[in-house]
């Protein structure tokens, strides 16, 4: 058994074997797992609409947090651990075994492919923009992830994938996986047309079940129009990822939808007048910033 191995295996301990052998067949059939994932997914909601299975089992399996560009720099250029308390950490991602956030050896990178996009018969490129952060994940997907040609990186590529992603309007998002240690593992880079967390987000929205649970969390920040700025101009509509900008046909400016926008900051960066702007708003959470969320 490879050290990785070892290490991943440590995780869960003799204790939850089960849960060592998913995430082995979660990083080793990575693109098989996902396929599947996808197919079951758009089976339930499609079958069992109104049934709470349906939710409680696509909620269950994947978590992510929205990030801002900036912010998703901080994590691919860390030089040290980072321990978050479990208590503010549940407020930055607050699902049950979100219990704390864990950079070990941060330094320690690794790209692989995007499994959503090889689910996709037509796909974005390129497709290696997933980057595994920190052990022991870092290592045991490059000793494991042969499928999705895993392979270690230095920070410096990180953050040319994390700048050509922004630059094609692609989301940054973190992810915690039940089957890699209830942890923060990876970074990816989404975009709305092959990423399968953000299909599923908009199928459950699809079932009209009020306080349906999400799988992907805002950035803790929301869009603002500054209307004085504005002309309206529809930019901002066309290329938000969520839906969350449409244009007032009355006051013919942009409007922000509060309740879709995810603070992903696609519309700030595409709004050639400089009226939109990202705010810190409470009720989207707690922003994932390392230098605010580390210890002092």
């Amino acid at each position: 058994m490879k050290k990785s191995t070892k290490e991943f295996f440590k995780l869960y301990g003799w204790r939850h074997p089960f849960l060592f052998l998913h995430g082995y067949y979660y990083i080793t059939k990575l693109d098989r797992y996902v396929s599947l994932v996808a197919k079951l997914m758009r089976l339930l909601t499609r079958n069992f609409p109104k049934h709470s299975f349906t939710l409680n089992w696509f909620a269950g399996r994947y978590h992510a947090k929205v990030v801002r560009t900036e912010d998703a720099r901080k994590f691919v250029t860390l030089q040290r651990d980072i321990k978050v308390d479990p208590s503010i950490a549940e407020q930055v991602i607050p699902f049950k075994i979100a219990n704390q956030i864990i950079l070990k050896n941060p330094e320690h990178i690794t790209v692989m492919d995007c499994a959503c996009r090889l689910e996709k018969k037509e796909h974005c490129t390129p497709i290696q923009v997933c980057l595994v952060i920190g052990e022991p994940g870092a290592s045991f997907v490059a000793d494991n992830g042969a499928r999705v040609h895993a392979r270690r990186i230095e920070s410096e590529e990180a953050l040319r994938i994390v700048k050509d992603s922004h630059d094609r309007d692609w989301v940054h998002t973190i992810w915690l996986k039940d089957a890699m240690g209830n942890r923060t593992y990876a970074m990816c880079n989404c975009c709305r047309c092959c990423c399968v967390g953000m299909e599923g987000m908009r199928l459950l929205q699809t079932l009209k079940i009020e306080n349906p649970p999400r799988a992907i969390l805002p950035s803790g920040y929301v869009a603002v129009i500054d209307e004085e700025k504005c002309t309206g101009c529809g930019v901002c509509e066309e290329t938000c990822p969520f839906d969350a900008s449409e244009i007032d046909t009355v006051a013919e400016k942009a409007r922000v939808l509060g309740d879709k926008c995810m603070g992903c900051g696609v519309c700030i960066d595409n709004c050639r007048q400089g009226a939109s702007n990202l705010m810190k708003d409470p009720k989207k959470g707690i922003p994932l910033d390392l230098d605010e969320l580390q210890p002092r």
